[in-house]
């Protein structure tokens, strides 16, 4: 009988197990099942549409406007605010002679300097440039002086190995070239001490914050922190919570979102500002996972946590972030995230 039953029905039978496949995996809830990151994955953006007003968003200019200028000079700040940021991100290390520098990779043997040195770094103008492996200058930030930093280290264009012409500046001169820049309302200092040095890190923190207290900058300073015992070491000092773990997703792929958000960590550390760095490779699906981190930390921010995302540059996803809701997003760019949020009513 039950032979005959699948024999007359199989095709039936067939049809309603995969039916049940399919929806097991495509239907978009709970949020954190496989479905629903296969929901995200095939569809193009969300249809949210919570973008805040132009006026309260930040358009955050990566080391300036890497995409238009040596990023991290003084010239790349000027052209940042020139095309429509109202807010800048820059990188600091300290050097052996405590100079806090504007200069992106702490260590220079560090895998993603070497990347970079070598121009894989899309989008923006220039690549790093350091001394050979056997020359005695080719060591980390804090084992050489500012002199020495400035004499060895430098910046050629993607193309090229022609040193440019570019000065690697201190913090000093850059809230020199701030003071009364009116369209500029907040600073993201992205700390760059790697976590084998977190004993470093209240050091670094506390010779900011005496140039900060001599300069005293009128817009807004954020401190910006991606390795855990960096964080741990420094987050203590600052108790008026202007300081974020800047998270970036692991490896692999991620089925709830909550899970690897910023927001959670500013909550729970009375911290004012969160963000999250938008994975490259190493994460399965990189921009569908960033999209769907963005949406959670957006909705557990409410109101009550500044929630930053980046780098990005293309307009579609600018765009797609905006809609989202996020309060600000680092670009190389500027003039895409101005476009597409608009100019803040005088």
């Amino acid at each position: 009988m039950t032979r005959t039953f699948f024999a007359r029905y199989r095709g039936y039978v067939i049809a309603l197990l995969a039916a049940l496949v399919v929806a097991a995996v495509l239907l978009p809830s709970p949020s954190t099942s496989l479905g629903a990151y296969v929901y995200e994955l095939l569809r193009r953006c969300p249809d949210e549409s919570d973008a805040i007003a132009p006026s309260q968003f930040y358009v955050i200019g990566h080391r300036g406007a890497a995409g238009h200028a040596v990023e991290n000079t003084i010239p790349s700040m000027d052209s940042a605010l020139r095309l429509g940021a109202n807010a800048i991100e820059i990188d600091l290390c300290m050097t052996r002679d405590s100079a806090i520098v504007l200069w992106h990779d702490w260590m220079p043997d560090d895998p993603i300097a070497t990347a970079r040195q070598q121009g894989t770094e899309t989008d923006v103008l220039a690549k790093p440039v350091v001394p050979d492996d056997e020359d005695p200058m080719h060591r980390p930030v804090h084992e050489l002086t500012l002199a020495e930093l400035r004499s060895a280290y430098g910046y050629a264009l993607k193309d090229s190995t022609r040193r440019l012409d570019v000065s690697i500046p201190t913090l000093e001169e850059f809230l020199a070239w701030s003071t009364g820049k009116e369209p500029l309302r907040a600073v993201y200092l992205d700390i760059k001490v790697p976590d084998e040095l977190a004993s470093m890190g209240p050091a670094v923190i506390a010779r900011i914050e005496r140039i900060l207290a001599a300069s005293r900058p009128t817009y807004e300073v954020v401190y910006l922190v991606a390795f855990e015992k960096v964080y741990a070491a420094v987050e203590p000092m600052l108790p008026e919570g202007n300081i974020s773990f800047d998270r970036e997703p692991p490896g692999g792929l991620i089925l709830d979102p909550a899970e690897y958000g910023s927001t959670p960590t500013a909550l729970a550390r009375d911290n004012r500002h969160a963000s999250t760095i938008i994975p490259i490779t190493s994460t399965f699906g990189p921009w569908t996972t960033a999209r769907r981190i963005a949406r959670a930390d957006v909705l557990a921010s409410s109101g009550r946590v500044r929630f930053v995302t980046g780098t990005m540059n293309d307009p579609e996803k600018l765009a797609c972030l905006v809609g989202l809701g996020v309060a600000g997003i680092f670009t190389d760019f500027p003039e895409r995230l101005r476009r597409i949020v608009g100019t803040p009513a005088r």
